[in-house]
């Protein structure tokens, strides 16, 4: 990524950082203050671009997702960090929708048995309702080895531009906050019912292994998942002026 695209005006600086503290004031954020690299450049858009940006939080309600060695349950980990997602995209001018912004299914009303395939499939239809917008789901690795870690990103089969967002966030991940991360992208096949079936610009970003225990303590960690959620955004703002 150019260097210069990891500059920002002292004015736009400025008006992030104000707003940014409004934000965490309300969130309740703590342990991290945006400095000059962490976000790329103005937001800055093409007249006919989209600037909507569907979030979402894996997992929720009833269906836990992995549980990590620590104890802490995915579906909490992926909606907290969705949520720190969410406040730095509307800080760069993004109209965000949040697939769920609480512990619950999207499914929770169907008959047991077809919860968690309805939950799916009403994901699947906020991006159908917005095709326009970019899908970012958020997940949490588990393997039986500790040994393993690293963000590791799953893109849609069905745009290219998934191929090419996905090599972005790697791309910035790797250099601000995983420098030894060598972990490949991968594209979805059927197995992913969403990126499957999603005509949208998607990923699904496996934030890293909550079987490895330094890694878990890390996605645990609320200025952690700062960085992580700055480094995710300043990507998509870097693919929206830059290629999509």
């Amino acid at each position: 990524m150019p260097g210069k695209i990891k500059r920002k005006l002292l004015a736009e600086l400025v008006i992030f950082t104000v707003l940014f503290a409004v934000v965490a004031a309300f969130l309740g954020y703590t342990g991290f203050v945006i400095g000059q690299s962490d976000f790329a450049s103005a937001a800055v858009f093409d007249a006919g671009k989209t600037k909507r940006i569907i979030v979402d939080p894996g997992h929720g309600g009833e269906d836990g997702g992995a549980t990590g060695i620590n104890g802490r349950v995915e579906k909490e980990l992926n909606l907290e960090l969705s949520q720190k997602l969410e406040a730095f995209l509307r800080l760069l001018d993004f109209d965000v929708i949040m697939t769920r912004d609480s512990d619950v299914s999207l499914g929770e009303d169907a008959e047991k048995g077809k919860r968690k395939m309805t939950d799916l499939v009403k994901r699947l239809e906020i991006a159908e309702n917005n095709p326009d917008s970019v899908f970012l789901s958020i997940h949490m690795n588990k393997f039986p080895q500790e040994v393993c870690k690293g963000l590791q990103i799953w893109y849609s089969p069905n745009d290219d531009g998934s191929r090419r967002l996905a090599d972005i966030i790697k791309n910035t991940v790797q250099t601000d906050l995983q420098s030894g991360n060598t972990r490949e992208n991968k594209k979805a096949n059927s197995s992913i019912y969403l990126l499957d079936r999603m005509k949208n610009i998607s990923v699904l970003v496996e934030c890293g292994f909550i079987s490895n225990t330094e890694e878990c303590a890390q996605l645990c960690d609320s200025a952690y998942q700062q960085k992580l959620a700055v480094c995710i955004a300043d990507a998509v703002l870097d693919f929206y002026n830059n290629v999509g």
